[in-house]
């Protein structure tokens, strides 16, 4: 049976090559992979390759367009994405522990070292360019009494990010979610 379904598969893929929107998203995810500098992100790549080939739909465009997203972000930020999936104190310990020198946040004091200064900076960048790509989405503090956005020198205060939608597909497609059932 499980030759058969290979057999299935290979067929639909054969199927699917003369699919411009399939080379398309064979060729874009083969130069993913050339570039990648690690055989975790090739796992990545073929993961949501994979997962878009084996939908129903066969949705080449959506797929293509998750690759292109996957291109824009870094190791460090697949991890940092990866963490707002369930950001609360004592869960997904594992995760946090086998990646806790990217985790630990460098505190923002006023007389710290130009070290600790740049790579509060470099981790400050990682979630607001996962927000730009609305992987994340932004939350702002408010007043409590009121519920009214708390506003410094006239702009929303920031309060942190939580995982957006897309961002929780990107996740579920690269296989880095856990199951829903």
């Amino acid at each position: 049976m499980e030759e058969s379904l290979a057999d299935v598969k290979q067929d639909a893929i054969r199927g699917q090559l003369t699919d411009e929107n399939f080379t398309d998203v064979i060729e874009e995810g083969i130069r993913q992979a050339a570039r990648a500098t690690t055989q975790e992100r090739r796992e990545y790549i073929a993961r949501v390759i994979a997962s878009g080939v084996s939908d129903d739909n066969l949705d080449f465009i959506e797929t293509k367009h998750l690759l292109r997203i996957l291109g824009e972000i870094n190791d460090i930020e697949i991890l940092w994405l990866r963490y707002y999936l369930n950001p609360y104190i004592g869960h997904d310990g594992a995760f946090r522990e086998k990646h806790k020198k990217v985790f630990d946040r460098v505190p923002a004091f006023v007389d710290g070292s130009q070290e600790l200064c740049d790579k509060l900076a470099l981790q400050e960048s990682y979630s607001a360019h996962l927000a730009r790509l609305n992987l994340l989405d932004i939350t702002y503090d408010s007043d409590h009494g009121s519920d009214q956005p708390k506003l410094r020198s006239g702009e929303l205060v920031l309060s942190g990010y939580r995982l957006s939608g897309l961002g929780r597909v990107l996740l579920a497609h690269m296989g880095l979610t856990v199951d829903r059932s």
